[in-house]
């Protein structure tokens, strides 16, 4: 079996699985542009692959990165943690793949001969990194899923889980980079390498976690400003209510006396009195009662 058909066996599904993930998680303009740069990079990486050293798959590898960043409309903040941390998770998942592929052939390093001699350790390496790298990918996405976007995301503060993001991404690239292209034959470095990815993601796990608290606090809050200020409203309401009560009560009261002096009169005979003093009467609750419409 040749290089490039190992680097085609290896590369393009994980790949492919990478890009599909990125394209659910992004909000891409045009996803035929996307899937034609993506699966047209991924071959010619994974053609071109053998015939590079670690520092120049890094160069060529950058255009996987780029692409999903300006095909992808939204917050440039919100985009560039969604790629960052999906580059880690994907990092992450080759670490355990590297320390079965050690456990299973005892090289600290795959190479294209040593795939040729343990080709079912290969496929079995492969198959154990996708297996962890799709749970992965999708408690990611339901991750950003909790995380909508808002309206605050155009404050400055914003930019420090991207600025925390794209250090462990470059810090996890690094680590990478060391041991396979420079320090093959540490199984030490290696094994730390794993360690460390793996505090990476949990770290990350902390830090949305008290995004979580810091996002429910401010939920919370508003939820408990908007029931104060409607208990306000039903106060002001229920004191109307009570003045309307006892205006009504004490307007009953009085037309009770009244009906009883207009009764008074009228037995006694005196009805030119009794209707002076209902007209009185009359005149005197019109006129509060315009009063009280223009109060």
């Amino acid at each position: 079996m040749s290089d490039v058909c190992i680097d085609i066996i290896g590369v393009v599904p994980v790949q492919m699985v990478f890009a599909y993930a990125l394209s659910r998680m992004l909000a891409i303009r045009s996803l035929p542009v996307y899937w034609a740069l993506e699966v047209s990079l991924v071959v010619l990486l994974a053609c071109l692959r053998p015939g590079m050293n670690a520092e120049v798959r890094l160069v060529m590898s950058l255009p996987l990165v780029l692409v999903p960043l300006f095909l992808s409309e939204g917050s440039l903040s919100r985009r560039i943690v969604i790629v960052a941390l999906a580059h880690l998770v994907l990092f992450s998942a080759e670490l355990p793949g590297g320390a079965l592929w050690v456990a299973l052939t005892g090289a600290p390093v795959a190479s294209y001969d040593e795939v040729r001699a343990h080709f079912d350790a290969f496929a079995i390496t492969h198959a154990a990194h996708l297996a962890l790298l799709i749970p992965l990918l999708m408690a990611l996405k339901r991750v950003f899923d909790r995380f909508a976007v808002g309206a605050d995301e155009r404050r400055s503060g914003a930019w420090l889980p991207v600025l925390f993001t794209c250090t462990q991404f470059v810090l996890v690239n690094i680590m990478i980079l060391l041991p396979l292209g420079f320090i093959g034959q540490s199984l030490r470095y290696y094994a730390a390498g794993v360690l460390l990815s793996l505090a990476c993601l949990v770290a990350d796990l902390c830090l949305f976690l008290s995004f979580d608290r810091y996002a429910q606090k401010r939920s919370d809050d508003a939820r408990a400003s908007l029931l104060e200020s409607r208990l306000d409203g039903c106060l002001a309401q229920c004191e109307k209510f009570v003045e309307n009560i006892e205006r009504t009560a004490k307007l009953r009261h009085d037309v009770g006396n009244h009906v009883q002096v207009v009764l008074a009169l009228s037995e006694r005979g005196r009805f030119q009195d009794a209707r002076e003093h209902l007209r009185l009467v009359s005149d005197a609750f019109e006129s509060a009662g315009s009063e009280g419409d223009r109060s």
